[in-house]
Formats: structure tokens, C-alpha cells, sequence
């Protein structure tokens, strides 16, 4: 695939991602209260940085929330922005990085997808969206952090399996195989 086809696909791959996590987010929502929000919508942003690269997933995550924002009126919280910049970028960051070291042992493979998932939802979704939204609404970050724990494990079970057996079934169709053919 030539270098503008390639990144044609990364854009396009990209703009279907986020419109699928809005509405995944905002019309499907498992719980959804003004500080808390259970959703499907994170899938897609992370499976996107496993499939394209963690720099789409970063872009996808961030503009997925600006734009979710902007279409269904609600403030901007910039905490909340780079949180999920953040969960684009880093499952597929740590993965890139730990699975390189693992390629020959197959069975590592879910081990390192799901930690990374889980290493990403404990950064960004307990600590920076707690920060985020006990500084927008209060009360403090601390109890914002202890009310999140249980709906961020719910999100973290979710999402990991999730983008574990989608990974699993999409990164064997051709389009989505990384090489130098792609």
C-alpha cells in the first residue's frame, strides 16, 4: 500500500472510530450520571491504537471527546480531554513496547494487551478524569478517586475483553496486518 493510500486509511479508520465511540458513548451508555459514565465508547478508541498506531488512537480518543462535547452541549474539561487522549495512546504504546520483547510466546500476548488496558484505565480513568472532574465539580480529587473505583473496574473488565477478542479476530484480515506490504 502506497504511503497516501496508507494514510487515507489511517484517516478514514480514524474518522469511523470516533463517530462509533460518540455514539457509543453518548446514546448507549451503560450508567450515566453527571460524574460517572459507563460505556462501550472507549473500544473503539483503544482498538484503533492497536490496529493503526497509538498516535491515531490518541487523536481519535481527544477528538472523540471534543466533538462529543461540542454536538451534545456540555463543558470542555481539558483533564478529562487528555484522559482520553491518553486511553487512545498508551494501550497501544505499552503493547508496542513490552510485546516486542514477548512476540515468541504466544500466550503472553492477552497478558500484555489486557495489562496495558488496564495500566491505561488506571492512569487516565481513575487518577486524571477524577482529577478533572473533582476540580469541575468537587468534591475533592480524593473522594472523586474513591467514588470512580468501582465503575472504572466495571470499564477496565469491559474494554479489556473486549478489545482483546476484537484484536484478536481483526488484526488476522489483511487490511489491518502491520508489515512493510501495508
Amino acid at each position: 500500500m502506497s504511503k497516501s493510500r496508507k494514510q487515507l486509511y489511517n484517516i478514514t479508520a480514524t474518522a469511523i472510530m470516533m463517530a462509533l465511540s460518540i455514539v457509543l458513548t453518548r446514546f448507549l451508555p451503560i450508567i450515566n450520571t453527571d460524574t460517572m459514565r459507563v460505556t462501550f465508547g472507549n473500544i473503539p478508541i483503544i482498538l484503533l491504537g492497536f490496529l493503526v498506531s497509538p498516535f491515531y488512537g490518541g487523536i481519535c480518543g481527544a477528538a472523540s471527546d471534543l466533538l462529543g462535547c461540542i454536538l451534545f452541549p456540555q463543558q470542555i474539561n481539558p483533564w478529562i480531554l487528555a484522559a482520553n487522549l491518553l486511553l487512545g495512546f498508551l494501550p497501544a504504546f505499552l503493547y508496542s513496547v513490552f510485546s516486542a520483547k514477548l512476540r515468541k510466546q504466544k500466550h503472553f500476548v492477552a497478558f500484555v494487551i489486557i495489562g496495558s488496558i488496564i495500566i491505561s484505565h488506571i492512569l487516565a480513568s481513575v487518577f486524571l478524569k477524577s482529577y478533572g472532574i473533582g476540580k469541575m465539580y468537587g468534591p475533592s480529587v480524593l473522594a472523586q478517586i474513591y467514588l470512580r473505583i468501582p465503575t472504572c473496574t466495571i470499564s477496565m473488565i469491559i474494554d479489556s475483553a473486549s478489545v482483546y477478542l476484537l484484536y484478536n479476530r481483526l488484526s488476522k484480515i489483511s487490511i489491518f496486518k502491520k508489515g512493510k506490504n501495508n
